[in-house]
């Protein structure tokens, strides 16, 4: 049974909420950033780079981080009644660490 569910569970990931291709990813080559294989204006970097830096600052950010990843602890380790709550909540800080490596990476271009 467990084996079934991991399986319908990969097969509607793959093939429902595959909504992002790469034409639709950020990503720096080392001096210039681009948008898929667009790459991006001075002043398109600019901005990316002074917003993420705000996002960073924000006081507002930096709360709803810190209390996501306490959800997602609690999840884990004091809600969790199977080990997909657990698995859940791993995925939870996993994205939040995405997220913030993101801000960061973003942040320190110039």
């Amino acid at each position: 049974m467990n084996q079934i569910k991991i399986t319908i569970l990969n097969w509607i990931v793959k093939n429902l909420f595959n909504g992002i291709t790469d034409d639709d990813i950020l990503h720096h080559d080392g001096q210039t950033l681009y948008l898929g294989k667009k790459p991006l204006s001075q002043r398109d970097v600019k901005e990316i780079v002074t917003g993420a830096k705000v996002i960073q600052e924000m006081y507002a950010w930096q709360l709803i981080s810190k209390e996501l990843k306490q959800i997602a602890n609690q999840t884990m380790y004091e809600k969790s009644k199977s080990v997909d709550d657990m698995v859940f909540g791993k995925v939870m800080l996993l994205v939040i660490d995405l997220i913030e490596k993101k801000l960061k990476k973003l942040s320190s271009l110039k």
